[in-house]
């Protein structure tokens, strides 16, 4: 590709991220710059910019124009997997049943095959939109007829 042709592959850009890619490969050619500079003027990392450097030595301008694969490509388990857990934890939650964090852990555990982070358990429950919710702490000697009995022979205003 002539320095002409280059000018205009990166031009003829569709998106501001594909001319962002596109100007790292003609700042390079035409002027020979550093990684560290080109990151500098397009307020990126270095990293991002060697690696787009790369893949249009090793694929040529279509490989630059491909879309950042982004998402979950590290994660346990799918979404649908996540929710099929989820899904045979929910009658049990909507029965009024207290649903622990240990009790998912054990879930995900037996479905993955090894031990998750309590990271990862939190982030799937508020992927899934399940709320932290904790039932109201009761002391253990706490007495309900005592309380009722004080509740009905105590002045109702502590300031008058």
């Amino acid at each position: 590709m002539d320095r002409d042709e280059l000018e205009r592959w990166v031009h003829d850009a569709a998106t501001k991220e594909i001319f962002r890619r596109r100007s790292t490969i003609w700042w390079t050619a035409r002027d020979g710059r550093h990684a560290t500079e080109i990151a500098g003027l397009l307020g990126t990392s270095t990293r991002s910019v060697r690696r787009w450097i790369q893949r249009f030595n090793e694929g040529g301008p279509a490989a630059l124009d491909e879309q950042n694969l982004g998402g979950r490509r590290w994660a346990h388990l799918s979404e649908a997997e996540e929710r099929a857990i989820l899904a045979r934890l929910r009658p049990r939650a909507r029965s009024g049943r207290l649903v622990t964090v240990t009790e998912i852990r054990a879930a995900v555990e037996a479905c993955v095959g090894h031990v998750v982070s309590d990271g990862y358990l939190y982030a799937l429950l508020h992927r899934h939109e399940w709320r932290n919710v904790v039932p109201r702490p009761r002391h253990v000697g706490a007495d309900p007829e005592a309380q009722e009995e004080y509740k009905k022979t105590s002045p109702r205003s502590w300031n008058a």
